[in-house]
């Protein structure tokens, strides 16, 4: 996006607040190619990420198609006796061919130990894919 910016005012200072607005307007343009659609989605790296307030698993996906994606990214954890004991998802969000994102979903709610689970992306019709994992939860953060 490119817009022209006024310039501010710094000869002649008053007193109190001056609130200036910009509108933004952006066009984004899709298209379809005349070629056979390819969809191909690599979950490429499963992480478990302490650092921030939540315990969250970071999974990295890669649009290696030439068709856009929307996954819903499920994650499922189950015990030793494979009873399910945690399920969360993420609402779809755009991959585009070519582009790596990276989802994060919480598991803090999760007692801690070690699950087996499954990570699903579900893109819709017959388009899922998904890898099995082995993860160990930690002890869930505490809010002060």
């Amino acid at each position: 996006m490119v817009e022209e910016i006024k310039d501010l005012d710094t000869i002649s200072p008053q007193r109190g607040v001056t609130v200036t607005s910009l509108i933004h307007y952006a066009i984004q343009i899709i298209s379809n190619f005349d070629s056979e659609s390819v969809k191909d989605l690599e979950i490429f790296g499963v992480d478990i990420d302490t650092t921030k307030e939540n315990n969250l698993v970071s999974i990295s996906v890669n649009n290696k198609g030439n068709f856009m994606l929307k996954p819903i990214m499920i994650l499922e954890l189950y015990n030793d006796l494979g009873e399910q004991v945690y399920r969360t998802e993420i609402p779809y969000q755009k991959v585009y061919p070519g582009f790596c994102k990276l989802f994060e979903l919480s598991i803090n709610d999760v007692p801690k130990g070690t699950y087996n689970g499954i990570i699903v992306a579900d893109c819709g019709d017959e388009n899922i894919y998904g890898i099995n994992i082995e993860i160990d939860v930690p002890e869930p953060k505490t809010k002060i």
